[in-house]
């Protein structure tokens, strides 16, 4: 939204300032730049960014004409079949041109069509113009004889040329500028491969770790489809966490095995794996196999990783499958090269993080392992994270009677944002024409009678819920007009607000932001609510205080805390924090970074002297726990080369 913003700013100033957009010479030709705005936008952003600027082209075209007319031809541009459609589809012809050209392989052919396709769009500009004119003014409308036509023709004819030339000398260099200028998923030039435009040097942890990026791809394909969801229907003594979980540790035990590590599965729990054991001191790596439910939304089956220019897709790519086998061969080149002092490596990879991190309580306190004596935990952002917010996961459950309503059910973690919620009640023709009136997302069927209703949000992490759309509380709202339900009322109210404001629950802090708010599951049925709710809280909260609040305000429904994770918050001046620090800035030549406090939850605060060190950059989405989750080979070969790095230098900082 901000950028379409700036976009069309970008037009509304081109078009009424004199002499920027609309050039007028001797008082009869007048030629513009503002279809160059058109291009650039197409060209660095693609084809909504074409379709926005083209309308908004058309649209101040006309009322340009209207009010501020510069030569004879401008009162026909009054009718917006001359000044608004042509210049649509102008811009959509340029949004679709670059998005097919982002696609060409080679990034030489890439430049060489794009600069082609300048001139040809302009033309495209000017032929829809004048064929739109001659086809409304002259055939339609019989306003003006051939011999106007000639002439407005040749004048469009000048006009064109000079348009040519103009854009094709300006647009390509404006777009290369903006590249430079604004990173992240779209905000590049979207001719080139999508890529972080730092200027990285080669360094000498990413020649070592070159051999090693088959194996990775191949072993990450293979991990990936394993499904390692928490799965209740499978769990028994012996596998805590289901067959999948199961599968997932003994398919990274087998492998570091075979490759020389020893390596050892405790409980189906957590995976161990080791080289120059039976140190004193030990530097100590936590990743995790398990992932949250697939959700729905997908366009390819999330356990097949499915590779997009450069891009990977699937569940767990960037959580935390990826960075645990970048991690996995960071060890196996160190091993190779032998470049280890007198510490034990470890590297622990767990089957429970996404539902509490009890496999960590296991290994440390069951099974008595020694602490880390410095680490981190590849999961999470660059640079990396000195605090994390408190957590507490708690199920609010008690009685309410929801006329008319069979049951509702949506979500299958806590934290995770509900992106589906169905609704199954007897048929009702008022009901459905509420949502069908505001035109929210949703599915229907019915049966003898009775509807089922199934409402679609957006997923998102449980520590942004912001960034989706909780599909519960369009449900519940839609439900809560059915009838006058206080309860059901004030629950929502209490809820709604993702900041905790209604449960009197609110808190910030300068460094790590405010408090957050995510139903991630909720359930209805014969006469009873509950729902899973995983809330964040900041340094400047007392967790005592803020659950006597969220206790007081969730009345009349009961609240039982099922999790509560402390908050970390490791001093920024330590050897740990100033060591990872220096080797991001070593890999990446980013000087500038600053660590990071985050709402999300991690291994670093299951075990001492741990943080998280990356591998998600902050100019990059990866849409962890969402339908669309990805991330960059590039990222993945980069983040090999920065943990074998960090390795090293956090065994330097012990020895």
């Amino acid at each position: 939204m901000t950028r379409f913003a700036m976009e069309i700013a970008l037009i509304v100033i081109m078009t009424f300032v004199p002499y920027i957009g609309y050039i007028t010479i001797g008082g009869t030709i007048s030629f513009t730049t503002v279809h160059i705005v058109v291009i650039v936008c197409s060209m660095a952003f693609g084809w909504q960014d074409g379709l926005v600027t083209g309308l908004a082209f058309g649209v101040f075209s006309l009322i340009k004409a209207a009010t501020m007319p510069m030569s004879v031809a401008d009162v026909d541009f009054i009718n917006p079949l001359v000044s608004v459609l042509p210049r649509l589809l102008f811009g959509l012809a340029a949004g679709f041109s670059f998005e097919g050209i982002r696609k060409i392989p080679s990034k030489s052919v890439k430049y060489v069509v794009a600069i082609i396709a300048v001139p040809v769009l302009t033309l495209f500009h000017s032929a829809c113009t004048l064929t739109a004119y001659y086809l409304v003014e002259y055939l339609w409308l019989a306003k003006y004889s051939g011999g106007y036509i000639a002439v407005i023709g040749t004048i469009f004819t000048i006009n064109g040329l000079i348009e040519i030339v103009s854009a094709t000398v300006i647009s390509p260099a404006v777009t290369i500028a903006l590249s430079f200028g604004i990173k992240g998923d779209k905000n590049i030039m979207a001719i080139t491969k999508e890529k972080n435009l730092r200027k990285i040097k080669t360094s000498q942890y990413t020649k070592m770790t070159k051999p090693y990026e088959d194996s990775l791809f191949t072993n990450l394909t293979k991990f990936v489809a394993i499904n390692s969801v928490y799965d209740e229907s499978s769990v028994t003594k012996e596998k805590p966490y289901g067959d999948g979980v199961t599968n997932a540790l003994n398919f990274i035990c087998e492998l570091a095995t075979k490759d020389g590590f020893s390596a050892t599965n405790y409980g189906n729990q957590i995976v161990e794996i080791l080289f120059n054991e039976g140190k004193d001191k030990n530097v100590t790596i936590l990743s995790h196999c398990d992932t949250v439910p697939t959700g729905k939304g997908w366009t390819s089956d999330p356990f097949t990783v499915k590779e997009v220019d450069g891009v990977l897709y699937g569940r767990g790519v960037s959580d935390d499958k990826g960075p645990t086998m970048a991690a996995y061969y960071a060890l196996k080149a160190i091993k190779d090269n032998n470049l280890y002092g007198d510490y034990t490596i470890r590297l622990l990879v767990g089957g429970n993080e996404e539902r509490g991190c009890s496999e960590m309580k296991y290994y440390f306190d069951s099974l008595g392992k020694s602490q880390p004596t410095i680490g981190f935990t590849p999961d999470g952002d660059y640079p990396l994270i000195f605090g994390e917010k408190g957590i507490v996961n708690y199920t609010l459950s008690g009685p309410i009677d929801i006329p008319q309503i069979i049951s509702i059910t949506g979500g299958e973690a806590v934290n995770a944002v509900i992106d589906s919620c169905t609704v199954v009640m007897p048929h009702n023709d008022n009901f459905i024409s509420l949502f069908k009136r505001d035109k929210v997302k949703y599915d229907i069927s019915s049966d003898k009678g009775i509807d089922t209703i199934t409402f679609y949000g957006k997923s998102a992490h449980g520590s942004t819920p912001e960034q989706g759309v909780n599909a519960a509380f369009i449900a519940l709202k839609y439900v809560d007009s059915l009838s006058i339900n206080p309860k059901l009322h004030n629950l929502i109210k209490s809820y709604e607000d993702l900041n905790g404001r209604g449960l009197k629950a609110y808190g910030s802090s300068e460094k790590m932001g405010e408090n957050t708010l995510n139903v991630g599951t909720i359930s209805y049925k014969e006469g009873k609510l509950t729902m899973g709710v995983n809330f964040r809280y900041v340094e400047t909260c007392d967790y005592y205080k803020l659950l006597d609040a969220i206790t007081e305000n969730s009345k009349p429904f009961k609240v039982k805390v099922d999790l509560h994770d402390h908050l970390l918050y490791y001093p920024t001046d330590s050897a740990l924090i100033q060591t990872l620090l220096r080797v991001y800035k070593e890999e990446t030549k980013d000087k500038t970074a600053e660590p990071l406090a985050i709402g999300g939850g991690t291994y670093a605060k299951e075990a001492s002297n741990t943080v998280c060190f990356g591998m998600q950059h902050l100019d990059y989405d990866t849409y962890m726990h969402s339908n669309k989750e990805r991330v960059r080979k590039e990222d993945l070969t980069e983040a090999m080369a920065m943990y074998m790095h960090g390795i090293i230098e956090l065994g330097n900082v012990i020895s």
